[in-house]
């Protein structure tokens, strides 16, 4: 008889059983380590919310000590950060992913194959727009984004209505990183009730006949227990992409799956802030945890400053000996020893000047928001910026954005629109583009590319600028107007913006001259604006 440490004695379900919570606890490990830190973010962007980040937490009440908080300001970096992060890498009104061909396909079939697919992405994009995607990411984005975790299930229940995206908080989130330093294991734990087990579930997944038997016992329904969804990619197998998925009740498989294909893991998961040898990424608001605790320190010195202000404590004469151990208050009055020539009543405090301390706190609350990427750009002085400047300072902040944002584009937006390509073709409404048997490729929408987009028009701007004022009889001849003005359009992605044919462009030109002595477009002193003009 084999022994049960024997692999022999053990059944592919056990062993299956025993690798899923060998890797959850692996998961959890990962996150212990980063704990602290995450549970101090929610106090200062969610203190209402349940506090603690273990999944394995029984804590049922949030703690009330949202009273001792002294600043929204982590309300708001938070909701900014996450507007700024959809904005920048999955605006709604844009394309934010594309399928382009291999380099050294034939120019001609390059260019059909990637008009088929640039159809079929448009198909991708309406049902990421049909579905619950853009209202699921903002409710759970904040402030989960901005601590450096997105998470969605992206779930395909009915196919015969939209996809449906379901918010994932990091308390029901354990990961771990793979051998390629992403995200690899991941499960999400959800506490609940036996009762509950069939909603949360569905119909596709049979249950053992004891849970069966728990759900339809009155005192057993009301019990507690644990949902737990698990993937993890199989490394072994390099013809595909495969998942190893599993669903747990506690610590009992009911339910395994093999997953084949680019986007076919439900559970997508984003970093911001990512290392390359630990799971858990520093944040934006992880990073900001030394200033949040001073801006925080701040004003409760600023509010109790005013407070002394407005009601400064006082003395009177008393036979007792004054006693300052407990420190003092507000309007508060304390007895001293009568004599020694002084006033009966006097105030004890002088009112000290906040100029310091509001120039600190304007520079804390300053730092916050550029370690959160929303630091846009201001107007410092009462002259307006010209187009040049605030040109530069937007590409100084998209290029810092991008530079962390090319990982989290590769873990989030890039599969997510995998995720949804997978969908639709299972459905029949995408079809897949194919390549000499290969998949299309993807190419980022990334703010790095975007700021290079805005450093080219800003060169363009200068040059026309420089050209315009050295030059402007040959600059003004020289210049095709429809054609810049087409290129700097395309670069900052305007599509409200008609421009005119040339034979229209010269027939209003014709017009308007018959009235007014308009030149041509491309004449000295014609349709191309001066120095002024171009600033």
């Amino acid at each position: 008889m084999a022994k049960p440490s024997d692999p022999a004695a053990t059944s592919p379900k056990e062993a299956l059983q025993s690798e899923a919570l060998d890797r959850l606890a692996d998961c959890r490990q990962q996150k212990r380590l980063s704990q602290i830190d995450i549970e101090e973010c929610y106090f200062f962007a969610a203190p209402r919310r349940l506090r603690s980040a273990s999944s394995q937490s029984t804590e049922t009440n949030r703690r009330k000590d949202e009273s001792e908080l002294q600043t929204s300001i982590g309300y708001e970096v938070a909701d900014d950060f996450m507007t700024m992060l959809i904005e920048s890498f999955m605006p709604q009104s844009a394309r934010w992913a594309e399928r382009l061909a291999e380099p050294g396909t034939p120019a001609g079939i390059k260019t059909i194959v990637e008009e088929k697919a640039k159809a079929e992405d448009e198909k991708v994009f309406g049902m990421i727009r049909a579905s619950n995607f853009y209202a699921e990411l903002g409710k759970q984005g904040v402030p989960d984004a901005a601590i450096g975790v997105i998470a969605l299930d992206i779930r395909n229940k009915n196919t015969h209505s939209a996809v449906q995206c379901l918010s994932v908080p990091i308390r029901e989130l354990e990961i771990n990183i793979g051998p390629d330093g992403r995200i690899d294991d991941r499960f999400q734990v959800r506490k609940t009730k036996f009762r509950h087990l069939r909603g949360i579930l569905g119909k596709d997944i049979s249950l053992p006949k004891e849970i069966e038997k728990k759900i339809a016992t009155p005192e057993d329904a009301k019990k507690p227990c644990e949902v737990r969804w698990g993937y993890w990619k199989l490394w072994d197998r390099d013809d595909d992409q495969y998942w190893q998925h599993v669903v747990m009740i506690d610590d009992v498989v009911i339910h395994d799956e093999l997953l084949k294909g680019a986007g076919s893991c439900g559970l997508v998961i984003g970093r911001f802030g990512s290392t390359p040898d630990f799971a858990w990424p520093d944040g934006p608001m992880i990073k900001a945890l030394p200033e949040l605790r001073q801006h925080d320190e701040q004003r409760a010195g600023f509010v109790e400053n005013v407070d002394f202000t407005l009601r400064p404590p006082f003395t009177y004469d008393d036979d007792g000996v004054i006693s300052f151990e407990d420190g003092i208050e507000p309007g508060m009055a304390y007895p001293r020893r009568p004599g020694g020539g002084r006033e009966t009543i006097q105030p004890i405090y002088e009112h000290q000047p906040l100029d310091a301390a509001l120039f600190e706190e304007q520079k804390t609350e300053k730092r916050i928001r550029r370690l959160h990427y929303v630091d846009f750009p201001e107007q410092l002085g009462k002259t307006p910026p010209t187009l040049g400047q605030w040109l530069d300072e937007m590409v100084k902040a998209q290029k810092r954005i991008g530079t962390p944002g090319y990982t989290f584009w590769s873990e989030f937006p890039f599969e997510v629109f995998q995720r949804f390509k997978y969908l639709g073709e299972k459905r029949g409404a995408v079809k897949p583009i194919e390549v000499d048997g290969k998949q299309l490729n993807l190419t980022a929408y990334n703010p790095a590319q975007r700021a290079q987009d805005n450093q080219e028009v800003l060169t363009a701007t200068r040059v026309m600028q420089i050209a315009g004022s050295a030059f402007p009889q040959v600059f003004q001849a020289a210049v095709d107007p429809l054609e810049t003005i087409g290129n700097i359009q395309r670069k900052l992605g305007d599509k409200l913006v008609v421009l005119h044919s040339k034979e229209d462009l010269q027939q209003a030109v014709k017009d308007l001259s018959q009235l007014g002595g308009v030149k041509g477009p491309n004449a000295p002193g014609g349709l191309v604006g001066s120095t002024q003009d171009a600033g």
